[in-house]
């Protein structure tokens, strides 16, 4: 099955978020902490439905880092893909798919 969607309001941007760290090893507690900041830099309107794909994580200036727990640094951060359109659209959607199967 292939499914298409064209209209919604559909929309793609990308967005990061930082943390402190100062200095020490990067653990599974920072990396949760850095995604929850940029969830939170995500402004959630009304009637959205939202997908949040981390794109990568920075240490630093270095950038594409996929796994940082062990690593060290002064700054984490997180870059986040975030794909959204309007929540009836993708309603409507899922309602299309599951009756054709």
């Amino acid at each position: 099955m292939i499914v298409n969607a064209t209209g919604g309001r559909l929309a793609s941007r990308l967005y990061d978020a930082k943390i402190t760290i100062d200095g020490r090893a990067i653990t599974q507690a920072d990396v949760h902490r850095v995604l929850e900041a940029a969830r939170r830099v995500v402004n959630n309107k009304a009637g959205q439905c939202y997908t949040l794909c981390r794109s990568g994580f920075a240490l630093g200036e270095t950038r594409h880092i996929q796994d940082p727990r062990g690593m060290v640094g002064d700054e984490l951060g997180a870059d986040m893909h975030v794909l959204s359109c309007d929540a009836a659209a993708a309603r409507n959607l899922m309602l299309a798919v599951n009756a054709a199967i």
